[in-house]
C-alpha cells in the first residue's frame, strides 16, 4: 500500500515535473521564435533600406520636398519626379515581398516634427506630420539603423531606416521599411498554446512518452539557437562585407566629384573628363555589385524559376568568347575552344547558363598571368553535355577549395578585387539545373571547373 502511495506520488510528481516544464519550454519556445523572428526581420529591413537608399537621388529628392506644399501632391503622376522615385520603391516593396509601404521622411528642425515624403503606396500622404516617432529614428537620422519593436495609433512594428544623401554628402532624408510584428506575434502564441495541450494531453494518457517530448523540445531549443546564432552571424557578415564593397566605390566617386564641383577652375579637361570616367566605373562597380545581390537573393530563395529550352551550347560558349578576347588580349591571355564534332543540344536556362560560363571566364581570365592559356572543352558522355574551363593562372590552395561557393569569398592569393559573389550564384545556377560539377586546383598551376547539363532528347526519340 505504501509502495503504491510511493508510486503514485511519484508519477504525480512526474506528472507535475513535466507539465511544469512542457510549459517552461513552450513559452520559452515562443519568445525564441519572437525573438529570431525580430532580428531576422530587422536584418531583412535593414539590408532592403541600406540597398536601396544609395540609388535615390538626394538631390531631386530635396528639389521634390522645396517644390510642393502639405497635400499637393495627390497623385503618384503629379510630378514626374515622384513618380520615378515611386516607381524604385514599389520595385522594391515587390521583389522583396513587403506588405508595408516603404517611404521616405524629411526632419524639420523648425517643426520639430518628420514629414513623410515619397512613399511605394498607390495614395501619396505627401508631407503628413509624423510626431510620435521613436526616439532612435531621430537619433540616428544621420546614419541609419534599426527601430527595435515600437506600438502606434496602427499597430505594433518592426522598422529599418537608412540615410539619403545630396551630391555633397548631405543627408537630406531617410528611407524606411516597416514590418507589422502584431500577426506574426498572434500566430506564434496560437502555436504555442496547441503544443502546450497537445503536450499535456500526451503526458495525461501517455506517462511513458513524457522524457521522449521533453527531449524533443530540448531539441527544438537547441536548433533555434542554433538558428538564431546563424542568423546574427549571417547579418553581421552580410552588413560588414556589403559596407565594405560598397563603400570603396562610394567613397572614391565622392572624392573625385567633390574635386571636380570644388576646383574646377583649377583642373584642365583632360584631367575632368579622367575623374568623371573613374567616378562612371566606380558607379559601374556599386551597379554590379547590387545586381549580383539581388540575383543571388532569388537564387537563394528559389524566387528565380527556371525558363528550360533547348539550346547549343557550343554557339552560346562561342559568343561568350568572343565578346571576352579583348579583355583577355589585354592581359595577354589566350582563349581557346575545344568543341566536338558533333554535339547534341543542351536544355537549360540559357540566360542563368551565360552567367554561369561568362563567371568563370572572367574569374579565369582575372587570374591567368601574361601568356597563359584559358582552355574551354565541350563533350558529351551518357547522356550528358559536359563543359570544362582550365587556366593556368595563380591556382587556389586546398583549404580554400571547400569555401569558394560561399558568399562574399575572396581568394587569399593575388588580386582580391570583385564581390566574392560569382561563384556563389555559379553554385545556387549549377544547383538549381541539378547539374553535376566540381572544381579542382593547383596553387601555382591553375584551376579546372566542369559541369554538365542533360542532352535535349526530342519528342520522337525512344
Amino acid at each position: 500500500m505504501n509502495a503504491n502511495k510511493a508510486y503514485r506520488r511519484v508519477i504525480l510528481l512526474a506528472l507535475t515535473f513535466f507539465v511544469m516544464a512542457s510549459l517552461i519550454l513552450g513559452f520559452n519556445l515562443y519568445y525564441t521564435q519572437i525573438e529570431i523572428y525580430q532580428e531576422k526581420e530587422l536584418a531583412r529591413l535593414s539590408g532592403i533600406v541600406n540597398t536601396l537608399a544609395p540609388q535615390i537621388d538626394g538631390d531631386q529628392h530635396s528639389l521634390l520636398v522645396g517644390k510642393y506644399g502639405l497635400d499637393e501632391i495627390t497623385a503618384n503622376e503629379s510630378d514626374s519626379i515622384y513618380l520615378k522615385m515611386h516607381e524604385q520603391l514599389s520595385s522594391a516593396a515587390e521583389m522583396n515581398n513587403l506588405k508595408s509601404t516603404i517611404y521616405t521622411m524629411i526632419y524639420s528642425k523648425a517643426m520639430e516634427k518628420f514629414c513623410f515624403g515619397v512613399a511605394s503606396s498607390e495614395k501619396p500622404f505627401w508631407k503628413h506630420a509624423y510626431r510620435d516617432y521613436p526616439a532612435d529614428l531621430l537619433s540616428k537620422y544621420e546614419v541609419g539603423g534599426v527601430i527595435e519593436p515600437y506600438q502606434d495609433t496602427n499597430g505594433y512594428w518592426l522598422s529599418a531606416f537608412a540615410p539619403i544623401m545630396n551630391s555633397k554628402g548631405e543627408v537630406v532624408a531617410v528611407l524606411q521599411a516597416d514590418e507589422r510584428f502584431d500577426d506574426f506575434i498572434m500566430e506564434a502564441k496560437k502555436a504555442v498554446w496547441k503544443n502546450i495541450l497537445m503536450m499535456m494531453l500526451i503526458v495525461g494518457g501517455l506517462t511513458g512518452l513524457l522524457l521522449l517530448v521533453v527531449n524533443r523540445l530540448v531539441k527544438q531549443q537547441h536548433k533555434l539557437d542554433q538558428q538564431r546564432e546563424e542568423i546574427i552571424l549571417f547579418r553581421k557578415e552580410l552588413i560588414a562585407n556589403v559596407s565594405h564593397d560598397l563603400r570603396t566605390p562610394l567613397a572614391s566617386i565622392q572624392g573625385y566629384l567633390e574635386t571636380v564641383l570644388l576646383k574646377r577652375d583649377q583642373l584642365d579637361d583632360e584631367r575632368i573628363n579622367k575623374y568623371l570616367q573613374t567616378s562612371l566605373r566606380n558607379a559601374g562597380q556599386l551597379s554590379s555589385l547590387i545586381e549580383e545581390l539581388f540575383e543571388l537573393s532569388k537564387l537563394e530563395s528559389k524566387e528565380r524559376k527556371l525558363r528550360l529550352e533547348p539550346f547549343s551550347l557550343e554557339e552560346l560558349v562561342h559568343d561568350i568568347v568572343s565578346s571576352h578576347r579583348i579583355i583577355a588580349a589585354g592581359k595577354e591571355v589566350e582563349i581557346r575552344i575545344e568543341p566536338p564534332a558533333d554535339l547534341s543540344q543542351a536544355i537549360g536556362d540559357i540566360a542563368l547558363i551565360d552567367r554561369v560560363i561568362v563567371n568563370l571566364l572572367n574569374n579565369a581570365i582575372k587570374f591567368s598571368e601574361a601568356g597563359g592559356i584559358i582552355s574551354l572543352r565541350l563533350s558529351e558522355e551518357k547522356g550528358k553535355v559536359c563543359f570544362q574551363i582550365e587556366d593556368q593562372g595563380r591556382g587556389i590552395a586546398e583549404e580554400e577549395l571547400p569555401h569558394v561557393f560561399d558568399r562574399f569569398h575572396k581568394s587569399s592569393v593575388g588580386n582580391k578585387q570583385g564581390t566574392g559573389l560569382g561563384l556563389a550564384i555559379v553554385k545556387n545556377v549549377l544547383e538549381l539545373h541539378q547539374s553535376e560539377f566540381e572544381i579542382k586546383s593547383v596553387l601555382g598551376k591553375g584551376t579546372r571547373f566542369y559541369f554538365t547539363l542533360d542532352c535535349y532528347k526530342y519528342p520522337d526519340s525512344v
